[in-house]
């Protein structure tokens, strides 16, 4: 299965929480953002909006 996170324009808060580490984010952060993959679409674009209409549509929510 393939995971694409799907974050608010600022960013998850979750990268900012814990001890920073060199590579610009943190432990946290690391190991929750591993072996996920990542995209910056602007909604309000008409190709960003177009490829959201062309998701399958199987996105999840973590939190109801």
């Amino acid at each position: 299965m393939e995971v694409i996170k799907i974050e608010q324009p600022a960013g998850d808060t979750l990268c900012k929480f814990g001890t920073p580490t060199e590579y610009g984010g943190t432990m946290v952060w690391l190991s929750e953002a591993t072996n996920k993959k990542s995209v910056t679409l602007d909604l309000r674009s008409e190709k960003g909006a177009e490829l959201v209409a062309k998701s399958d549509g199987q996105a999840s929510r973590p939190y109801p």
